[in-house]
């Protein structure tokens, strides 16, 4: 990933420290889990939104090309989901999964958003920030709304932790569970249609299922900035002593 070099070399430059911790407890695991998993239906309600939003006549031109750039993607995305065996499975959740998890991580949370919160001492507009230029810069303007919730998730997840493994982590889940999805099930229905890079979405979510994925998700990610909280105080307890 090209994510990767330029956030290592500055490091190694600068000494600048990217917060990795090599301890990811189990509770922080399962509620990684839970959350990417539960999210999926609010996801879609977004990119429904997103997907219906109609430029002004004057930026007809605009609206073509951003139409145009989503289409290229999307036939980009589906050409590397081709996988005819087990392998290409595994394949594809290091190259489509890990390794964006791991550059992408280290590029906009490590650094971006890190120095941000230096700058501007708002950790809140860091996140909100760093959630922009991380969806932006992927230039698929009809999942905008989708990958920028999941850029502000992903921005308290490292905000809270302090430790980078849970955003990557993070990143990675939500990657991996479209590629399974696509070898299992894509023949069946168009799976890339329920993660944020779809078209022509027909799939109609209930409002109460909407509502739930708003709820639980809310909860769970609570409970998520409590758990780091009380890690990270005692992390600071264990230093002092």
């Amino acid at each position: 990933s090209i994510f990767i070099i330029p956030p290592l070399l500055f490091g190694y430059l600068t000494d600048f420290k990217y917060q990795i911790k090599q301890k990811i407890d189990r509770q922080s695991i399962l509620l990684i889990v839970s959350i990417i998993i539960l999210i999926n239906p609010l996801i879609y309600f977004f990119s429904q939104i997103n997907q219906n939003i109609v430029l002004p006549e004057f930026a007809l031109g605009i609206e073509l090309w951003m139409k145009e750039a989503e289409d290229k993607a999307y036939k980009i995305t589906q050409s590397f989901l081709i996988m005819n065996n087990i392998n290409d499975l595994l394949i594809n959740l290091v190259v489509i999964a890990m390794i964006p998890a791991i550059g992408e991580e280290l590029f906009f949370r490590g650094l971006i958003q890190k120095n941000f919160c230096r700058i501007s001492s708002n950790e809140h507009l860091a996140v909100m920030i760093t959630a922009f230029l991380f969806s932006a810069i992927h230039m698929q303007f009809f999942t905008f709304f989708p990958r920028f919730i999941l850029g502000i998730i992903l921005g308290y997840l490292y905000f809270w932790s302090k430790n980078l493994w849970i955003p990557i982590l993070t990143h990675f889940l939500n990657n991996a569970q479209v590629v399974i999805f696509y070898y299992f099930f894509s023949n069946s229905h168009n799976v890339l249609s329920e993660f944020g890079y779809s078209q022509n979405q027909d799939l109609n979510i209930k409002t109460e299922v909407i509502l739930f994925s708003f709820i639980a998700v809310s909860i769970l990610l609570f409970l998520m900035y409590r758990h780091q909280h009380n890690i990270v105080k005692h992390d600071d307890r264990n230093e002092k002593n």
